[in-house]
């Protein structure tokens, strides 16, 4: 089975109202569905536009985008499905039932439906500046082409986030991200490169570039979006399927095989690479302490 991603290098930019918004979205899907794809993949903070409709100091302003999740949530769902495809929604901050805020990462199905990833580990401004609660759960969600995880910015970093996601079965990740340096973006770029090889598996990440101008955090963004693969003979040289260009606006696109992927992990030829049958769970695994999903 192949699985065909479009992937969105998402400039951000001022507006005046949800309109802008939302027909912003509404092109890059119509740019990126010329090519039919199964999914389409926006990066973390999508809604960060929607701060320059609130009122209030930079962080006050960020943080009630909350405001605008339903308005989110129905933009998403309805272009899901219309055009009869998944849509990884990139991140959006929401206000749980308890009050606390999280950067939370929703996939939108073709029917409607839709399930959510917070993110676990928070950067150092969003835990001091903008004081998000973190979540405590590696999650997957089934799909008609198998197990995906997604997994937001810096979670890609910790190597027993995408370990986890691999052994409760997922074969793609997706990982939304904002990156505002490029030691940053390389940093999800070559974790992401690396996370598709050591767990056999794809990643599809995707940035931000442009400028919000009222909000000194986002003035500078920088964005390269890639699709991995593992790194052996049914694969490219590089485990490159696709990448974007540095810091330009645009949709790219991408075609990952999953019955490939399955050889490959069966391979136990002279020159094979089955890393997750070579695994030496005599020696280790990867054990969580608790896993707690938070309300909605």
């Amino acid at each position: 089975m192949k699985v065909k991603a479009a992937v969105v290098q998402y400039k951000l930019k001022d507006i005046n109202d949800k309109v802008e918004f939302a027909e912003q979205i509404k092109g890059y899907v119509k740019e990126a569905m010329q090519n039919n794809p199964h999914f389409i993949v926006f990066p973390e903070l999508i809604t960060a536009q929607l701060a320059n409709l609130n009122e209030g100091e930079p962080t006050e302003a960020i943080l009630g985008v909350s405001e605008h999740t339903d308005f989110y949530i129905n933009l998403f769902k309805s272009l899901s499905i219309s055009n009869n495809v998944h849509i990884v929604g990139g991140s959006h901050i929401i206000q749980d039932i308890s009050g606390s805020y999280l950067n939370r990462s929703y996939l939108f199905y073709p029917d409607g439906s839709f399930e959510c990833q917070d993110k676990i580990h928070l950067t150092q401004w969003e835990k001091q500046q903008w004081e998000l609660s973190p979540a405590e759960k590696v999650r997957t969600f089934d799909t008609k082409f198998g197990k995906v995880a997604l997994l937001v910015c810096y979670d890609i970093e910790f190597p027993e986030m995408s370990r986890y996601a691999m052994e409760q079965g997922a074969t793609i990740i997706f990982c939304p991200s904002w990156t505002v340096t490029e030691r940053g973006l390389n940093r999800i770029t070559l974790c992401s490169r690396s996370k598709a090889i050591e767990n056999q598996l794809f990643v599809v990440q995707t940035g931000m570039t442009g400028e919000l101008t009222s909000f000194p955090e986002m003035q500078v963004n920088v964005a390269k979006a890639g699709i991995y693969s593992p790194c052996d003979r049914f694969f490219s040289e590089d485990g490159i399927i696709q990448e974007g260009n540095l810091n330009e606006e645009m949709v790219i696109f991408g075609e990952m095989d999953l019955d490939l992927l399955h050889e490959s992990r069966e391979d136990d030829s002279s020159i094979g690479i089955p890393l997750i049958k070579d695994m030496r769970k005599d020696m280790y695994s990867t054990e969580f302490k608790k896993q707690i999903i938070r309300n909605h």
